[in-house]
């Protein structure tokens, strides 16, 4: 496997785990009546990411490639509790454009095609993400 290839699996793990779609399912921000329906879109997103990651996680074992521990939220996040969901929703689309703006740059140098693949995959579901907090911001 190649450089570019296991850096770019390790990175979606870690965007993944890490990212501010999880934390905001942790927090869980105040949401007013009138946008139960969008945290609940939100709270799917995440389960969706996070059922992604578990399959890296699960190639990564199968392969016996050796990960980083997970890291800890960045600190800038902490900033953002006791925050309603309107406040969070244009914050999540800006970490969704650079997420995939991130993995579309990375994608042409990783040459391993079962990585390829989950990458794709992956990059894909962000799009849908990132589609989905579009409509909803």
């Amino acid at each position: 496997m190649d450089a570019a290839s296991y850096s770019l699996l390790c990175r979606l793990i870690e965007m993944g785990t890490r990212s501010l779609l999880q934390y905001t399912t942790e927090l869980v921000p105040f949401t007013p009546p009138n946008l139960q329906a969008a945290r609940a879109k939100v709270f799917a997103m995440a389960e969706e990411e996070r059922a992604e990651v578990a399959r890296f996680t699960r190639y990564s074992q199968k392969q016996h490639l050796r990960m980083k521990p997970p890291a800890s939220y960045p600190s800038h996040f902490t900033t953002m509790n006791f925050c309603s969901l309107d406040f969070l929703l244009p914050k999540l689309r800006a970490e969704h454009a650079k997420e995939v703006a991130e993995i579309e740059s990375r994608m042409p140098a990783a040459t391993h095609e079962e990585i390829r693949r989950l990458a794709q995959g992956y990059l894909d579901m962000k799009r849908q993400h990132l589609a989905g907090l579009t409509e909803l911001t």
